[in-house]
């Protein structure tokens, strides 16, 4: 999986944001707000390809203490979150590539 194009991670006023630059501003019109892990993984995997693996591995390296289980539960609820926002890059660019056929009369 891959994090989309055109979307900046920001801090505002102690907040994380997702901010839509470009052509990425009409696909979302709204600002994404994200916890500090959450931010943390954002700026780790941004523009690179990555699996839910590779989001356990990251949590493990910043909190080395935690149980297996919290990691597990905390990587699956990144890239649940990441896919529910439609902020996965997806082949053929997601749901706004899908072409409707007409029916025949």
């Amino acid at each position: 999986m891959k994090l989309k194009d055109g979307l900046l991670l920001r801090e505002v006023a102690g907040q994380f944001v997702i901010v839509p630059t470009g052509k990425r501003v009409q696909e979302f019109p709204r600002i994404h707000y994200m916890t500090p892990d959450a931010a943390l993984l954002w700026n780790r995997v941004y523009g690179k390809e990555f699996t839910l693996q590779d989001i356990e591995d990251l949590l493990r390296e910043q909190y080395p203490e935690a149980v297996p289980e919290a990691i597990s539960e905390q990587a699956e609820k990144f890239v649940t979150g990441i896919r529910s926002l439609w902020l996965e890059e997806t082949e053929g660019g997601g749901i706004a590539s899908i072409t409707y056929k007409k029916k025949s009369e």
